[in-house]
């Protein structure tokens, strides 16, 4: 292999304006560069095993040693060994190695017979960790560390003093049987490559497996506790790979050289191309990657956050116009994907001349060309030619400039004709991009460019309105952590009031102040935490009012400490005051009779106070300023009829509204009508829960019954029953019915066939390929061009199971979005226990949401579970 830094040197010169001459040099020694990294590997590799076998340990005269190690044969083992040394130091104590026994192989003995094979699954796995090629191992010995023990840095002296006796020797595996103890972590580095591990933490029960190459240093840590008792073996290469720890870093350190230059000398440059091998299968994240594809993304990615880039992965076309004999080409993006496979709108033109390194059409042939079916004749007659040639490319982009890239549109789904299905939207492009930034800050946590960069995001999405999604709250309170208050301001602006973002935010805020505030909670300025929220929709006074009260509403739940919420109710009160002062708009009634009139126009007006579902219902294309809100209308009035002292109308208002809709509940499976419980459920009942919370009105039971009602008809109606593993590679047939798309259905219900040519015409290839085009995560399209007419390959590369337990898990979470703001004692008590924990803890469901997923059930906040306060009586 060449040397990693054969390629041209770059100089520090920071004159912006370069001849294009010299920026042609340095990418094509990027193109070299990268080119030449074949596997992407590490120094060193580390791994628990939870299921392994027992070596079956015998030293001279005594029995098979029990694992965990007891001290009595850790006593054994020392008086048989010798003071650990370094191979070149047999002769002398070596003092940079302390309290570490050696035991010789030819004193101990591996008895059972199944280790072999479990240790060439560990030797294995370690040599895809490193990136090297097939490997062998050979066993050295058996090392004891005690208390004390400890090494200083060091590394493997053979390889350069006995290149003979250690013949394709490439590093050196240890393997740590159990034995509990304390300390002694591993610490291994090469340059600035540096990496640590603990075997202490799982070393009762477990066996861990360190791997490192010759030319790491290896330092460790003193052992405080116990013993650690493990088999050492050198590592020797059978295939070519990657060897050493200096070829690991030393193309991706070239890499890195290359890169940091761009931002100072090539500043006009916004973004690189560099295409990737298309055979190697899927190409949409770096998970679905295989081959050199996989080392290079992988080593990209490694280097770019790093270096003040993002790297995505994008689908390019090149569309070649021939008009006699004038040709011009134009490049677009079709599909750009993050590493971990989100979907990004972008916008689609660019240079590929000076976009894309090693960009040449010359010797290529087109992918498609619309001539392709036309006789030599016709296609003269025509006098302009389309060719165009597909790609799948790194795209590296300063962070600075990410939102030049970015369009912001959404995916919509839709009906698709060739395949017969309908594909549901995807998820937002906003939501992906937050995403994204999210894990680029808590990845790279201390960096400028990253922090700017995500404030740059924020200012531009600042007019989009409220974004949901838990992306947008971890930003939030990744910048609450980080005392980065510009960023957690604009992300707070974005946060809407209500829902599961909000209430997760407050529970960190509480975290946060409780530890900054300790003890001196009222001293606390809320305006400093919730300024954005206090600020939203100025100028409008009634919407003004309601979403401030519900945003401060949500924002308490989710406190916790009890000094806290004090704290924050004293504020809150203040806040709506001034707001009330400040809003101009407000007619002051005269109320001198207030009760008695509320009373009279409550028993005279008795019918038409009650809510009924057409009253909720909103027809499609109903313009907004032709709704009226009529639930916020009704709960406006139980609330002002339980301030003003009529506890009683309230509740027999409640009780009629309840039960009229509840008889009515043959609407709700009407497909006008299909939306209809949710709507009651989010605009009606959970706003009526809060009002309870608050003291601002009374449970009434009628409410329980009609709640019960319709959660269960939205969980059905929602939730569908959890997918079933599939047969093989059977998935559902598609196509128009044609006699190809038959052919393809027969194909695709097969549970034994993979891979299925299809040899016609270009018409009916491309007919088939609309078909599956979408489809990128289940289908590989190829055409091969060894016959013609030419062949369609359809090769499955996945199935649909995934597909459907995503759509599972969407659905859940879903409903798990409506009946969260439920929780807490006042539906508890409207619903008995098993109601209560089956259709708003969502029990029989969540068993199969993955474990450590980021939502799901929650714990109640504590201010759900307080006493309800006692009705304002005015």
């Amino acid at each position: 292999m060449a040397n990693p830094y054969s390629a041209i040197e770059i100089s520090d010169d920071s004159d912006n304006e370069q001849p294009r001459g010299e920026i042609v040099e340095w990418m094509q020694a990027l193109y070299k560069t990268l080119g030449a990294i074949q596997t992407k590997g590490k120094i060193a590799t580390f791994k628990h095993y939870q299921l392994f076998i027992n070596p079956g340990l015998r030293i001279e005269g005594h029995s098979v040693v029990p694992l965990p190690l007891t001290e009595p044969y850790a006593e054994a083992i020392k008086s048989l060994s010798k003071p650990a040394s370094l191979p070149s130091h047999e002769a002398v104590v070596d003092t940079s190695v302390r309290n570490v026994w050696e035991l010789d192989r030819t004193k101990f003995e591996i008895t059972n017979p199944a280790w072999p094979t479990f240790l060439e699954t560990v030797a294995s796995e370690a040599a895809k960790g490193l990136g090297t090629g097939a490997v062998a191992v050979k066993l050295q010995n058996l090392l004891l560390c005690e208390l004390g023990a400890f090494s200083t840095q060091r590394k493997d002296q053979d390889a350069t003093k006995n290149p003979d006796a250690a013949k394709n020797v490439i590093g050196t595996l240890v393997v740590c049987l159990p034995a509990e103890h304390q300390g002694a972590d591993i610490h291994l580095s090469f340059g600035d490559q540096t990496c640590s591990f603990s075997t202490a933490p799982s070393s009762a029960l477990d066996l861990s497996a360190i791997a490192w190459f010759s030319d790491v240093k290896c330092e460790v840590k003193e052992l405080v506790s116990g013993y650690r008792l493990a088999l050492s073996y050198e590592l020797a290469e059978i295939t070519p790979g990657q060897n050493s720890a200096r070829m690991v870093c030393g193309w991706a350190g070239r890499v890195a050289e290359l890169l940091r230059v761009w931002p100072s000398k090539y500043s006009n440059l916004k973004k690189l191309l560099y295409p990737l091998d298309r055979s190697s299968g899927a190409f949409t994240s770096l998970h679905d990657m295989a081959g050199r594809n996989r080392a290079v993304c992988e080593t990209l990615n490694d280097i770019c956050g790093e270096a003040g880039f993002y790297l995505l992965l994008a689908a390019v076309t090149h569309e070649e116009v021939n008009d006699c004999g004038e040709v011009t080409v134009s490049s677009s993006l079709e599909d750009v994907f993050t590493p971990d496979g989100l979907s990004l709108t972008v916008n689609e033109s660019f240079n590929a001349e000076k976009e894309m390194l090693g960009f040449d059409l010359k010797n290529r042939d087109p992918d498609s060309d619309d001539d392709e079916n036309l006789p030599p004749w016709e296609a003269c007659e025509e006098g302009e030619s389309i060719r165009r040639y597909h790609d799948v490319a790194a795209l590296i982009i300063p962070k600075e400039r990410l939102m030049t890239l970015i369009k912001r549109e959404d995916y919509g789904g839709g009906y698709n004709k060739y395949a017969g299905v309908y594909y549901p939207p995807r998820v937002s492009t906003t939501e992906n991009l937050m995403v994204m930034i999210a894990n680029d800050l808590e990845r790279f946590p201390r960096d400028p460019k990253t922090r700017l960069a995500a404030s740059k995001v924020m200012e531009s999405l600042s007019a989009a309105g409220t974004l949901n999604g838990p992306a947008v709250g971890r930003i939030a309170k990744w910048s609450l952590k980080n005392d980065e208050k510009s960023l957690y301001n604009a992300t707070l602006a974005l946060i809407p009031s209500q829902g599961p973002v909000f209430t997760d935010l407050a529970n960190a805020l509480d975290e946060h102040l409780t530890h900054q505030y300790a003890g001196m909670e009222h001293i606390i300025n809320w305006n400093d935490w919730l300024a954005p929220i206090a600020e939203r929709n100025l100028g409008m006074a009634e919407q003004n009012m309601k979403d401030l009260r519900e945003g401060l509403s949500n924002f308490k739940l989710g406190l916790t400490r009890e000094a806290l919420v004090k704290s924050f109710n004293g504020w809150q009160e203040k806040a709506v005051e001034r707001r009330l002062e400040s809003e101009r708009s407000w007619d002051t009634p005269e109320l001198s009779d207030a009760k008695e009139m509320r009373r009279s126009i409550i028993q005279h007006g008795f019918a038409k106070l009650i809510v009924r579902p057409q009253d909720l219902y909103i027809a499609p294309g109903t313009p907004a300023t032709a709704v009226v809100p009529i639930d916020t209308m009704f709960l406006q009035c139980i609330e002002e009829t339980y301030a003003i002292g009529l506890p009683q109308e309230a509740s027999t208002l409640l009780t009629a509204t309840s039960t009229g809709l509840l008889a009515m509940r043959a609407m709700w499976t009407d497909k006008t009508f299909k939306d209809l419980p949710r709507t009651i459920v989010t605009k009606l009942i959970t706003p009526l829960v809060r009002l309870i919370q608050d003291g601002k009105a009374a449970s009434v039971r009628a409410v329980g019954h009609l709640l019960e009602m319709l959660l269960r008809g939205i969980i059905e109606s929602y939730i569908p029953p959890y997918p079933n593993r599939p047969n093989g590679w059977a998935v559902q047939a598609r196509g128009c019915g044609c006699t190809d798309c038959l052919q393809l259905s027969a194909f695709l219900t097969a549970p034994d066939i993979q891979v299925w040519h299809f040899t016609a015409n270009a018409a009916r290839r491309k007919h088939i390929e609309r078909v599956l085009e979408m489809e990128t995560d289940l289908f590989r399209l190829e055409t091969l061009r060894t016959r013609t007419p030419m062949t369609l390959a359809v090769t499955q590369i996945g199935t649909e199971y995934d597909r459907f337990v995503k759509a599972w898990e969407r659905a859940f979470w879903e409903v798990e979005s409506i009946v969260r703001p439920l929780r807490g004692n006042v539906v508890k008590e409207l619903l008995n226990d098993e109601n209560y924990r089956n259709l708003v803890l969502l029990e029989s469901h969540a068993q199969y949401v993955p474990p450590g997923s980021t939502a799901g059930v929650k714990r109640e906040a504590v201010a759900a579970e307080w006493e309800y306060k006692r009705p304002r009586i005015v």
